[in-house]
């Protein structure tokens, strides 16, 4: 058994010995702010955007044109669209505004960031808390196990309950085995989403995750109106009208002029006006008579968004009550334990391990205790951070820290 255990410990050094960086949450949220990948993403698409606002306010380029005829040794022809009619200012002002949308996206993406990072801090701080309450637990089946083989070698107790004791000291010390393991797996999960390198060392959380105080309905009702989901859902909406603007800015003419110059006329071409170049000048209308489904689709997008902001301030508002209602159910099942389920279960089998000792209780009846302690503080760990997710998920739905 001893060697088993040697080796269980060896296979945990690894893990141990790894660098470790402490990291709170509210730093995890910070890294994630400026540097989770589909942040990075989201900003590069927003550059991209705020480009197109340049193309939009473009002129058309001219066109230069050279030829010749049997009367013309070179016609050289010159012609470009004159924006007369407001379509380019038009284009402008749409991609503006499209520019918005994806500024606006920009911040619901921060959001979700931050919503995952924190998720995944919480898982990490969880495993290494369960990784402590293992290593506590392991210490106690150990106590127990030196007391049954002392027992067993003075003829006290049976061979029987020495191997009940080894088996579950094994099982306590694997499991701490296992959960180093997962604490790699967590650290490995929260460092992408900072956009760190999860080879560079194992992240360990520091501090406890963060809660607080839900919000009132007057408090919930201001963070909605300027929550990121509901900011974008507008400047889709705002892009919408403008596209129909365009749109319809495009069904004016649109004018071209073209100045032709004729170059050195054969002498025997000569007409009675005399000298050898012309100079011709002709304007072009372009004339949309069959583009008015494209203004009906425009119009048809933009009661789409509008339908979709108003569905949007809905979802956000239900989506804020409910996880409100999730933090505070959480919150009472906590209390609940930390008021008397864990005190009565520590004290129990505290006392259940000391008569164990002492000789006046049997193993079985002391393993049933260590078991009962050890179920109320994994059911408690797991409340707790079931509470910091669930409050993680009320400042996601009201759109991110709240300031009263």
């Amino acid at each position: 058994m001893g060697a088993a255990l040697f080796v269980v410990l060896a296979l945990c050094a690894p893990a141990r010995a790894q660098k470790r960086e402490a990291v709170t949450q509210q730093e995890a949220l910070s890294r994630a702010d400026q540097r989770a990948p589909d942040l990075l993403v989201s900003l590069a698409q927003a550059d991209v955007s705020r480009k197109d606002v340049d193309v939009a306010s473009m002129l058309s380029n001219p066109r230069i044109s050279a030829g010749t005829s049997v009367e013309y040794s070179l016609i050289a022809t010159f012609y470009m669209w004159l924006p007369i009619f407001g379509q380019r200012r038009a284009g402008e002002r749409a991609a503006v505004l499209q520019s918005k949308v994806a500024e606006a996206s920009v911040e619901v993406v921060r959001l979700d960031a931050r919503l995952a990072a924190s998720l995944a801090w919480i898982d990490l701080w969880a495993v290494f808390d369960e990784t402590t309450l293992a290593e506590e637990e392991a210490a106690r089946y150990d106590r127990v196990l030196a007391a049954a083989q002392a027992s067993v070698k003075d003829g006290s107790a049976p061979e029987l309950e020495q191997i009940r004791a080894e088996a579950d000291a094994s099982r306590a010390h694997l499991e701490v085995s296992a959960l180093e393991a997962a604490q790699v797996a967590a650290s490995a999960r929260l460092a992408v989403l900072l956009g760190e390198d999860s080879d560079l060392g194992l992240l360990a959380p520091s501090g406890e995750p963060d809660a607080g105080e839900p919000p009132s309905d007057a408090a919930l009702d201001a963070s909605l109106s300027s929550h990121p989901l509901a900011s974008h859902a507008r400047a889709v909406v705002d892009s919408a009208h403008a596209t129909v603007k365009r749109e319809r800015s495009a069904r004016w003419p649109q004018v071209g002029l073209s100045v032709q110059e004729w170059l050195f006329r054969q002498p025997q071409a000569w007409s009675f006006l005399g000298g050898r170049n012309e100079v011709r000048g002709t304007a072009t209308i372009d004339l949309p008579i069959f583009d008015k489904p494209r203004v009906a689709r425009a119009q048809a997008v933009s009661q789409e968004a509008q339908a979709s902001a108003n569905a949007e301030d809905a979802r956000l508002r239900a989506a804020a009550i409910a996880a409100r209602a999730d933090y505070v159910a959480t919150r009472r099942r906590c209390e609940a334990l930390v008021g008397h389920v864990l005190p009565a279960a520590r004290l129990e089998a505290d006392r259940a391990e000391q008569a164990y000792l002492d000789g006046d209780l049997d193993l079985a009846a002391a393993q049933t205790a260590l078991q009962a302690r050890s179920s109320a503080e994994r059911t408690l760990l797991s409340c707790e951070a079931d509470r910091a997710r669930a409050w993680a998920q009320l400042e996601h739905a009201v759109g991110g820290p709240r300031r009263e």
